[in-house]
């Protein structure tokens, strides 16, 4: 929200745009952080990555990306 090339106001106008559009999204702000979202050791850059492989692998992803709820059983050993 500290961002000095993209303004908070220039986010809620686009989300209002979304909105009116009926146009699904999600979205993230982080405090005090600058359009770099980097430096200290408060681990903003680490989630902000973790979401954006998160989602490309959810939306993007295709057999060999699957994340699979259960885990995959081994055979047992003799």
């Amino acid at each position: 929200m500290a961002d000095d090339n993209v303004h908070f106001q220039n986010a809620t106008q686009m989300i209002t745009a979304l909105v009116k559009s009926n146009i699904d999204f999600e979205s993230a702000y982080y405090p005090n952080k600058n359009h770099g979202i980097s430096g200290g050791m408060d681990n903003t850059t680490f989630h902000l990555w973790s979401k954006m492989t998160n989602w490309i692998i959810e939306n993007l992803g295709n057999e060999n990306t699957r994340v699979y709820s259960e885990p995959v059983k081994q055979p047992k050993a003799f």
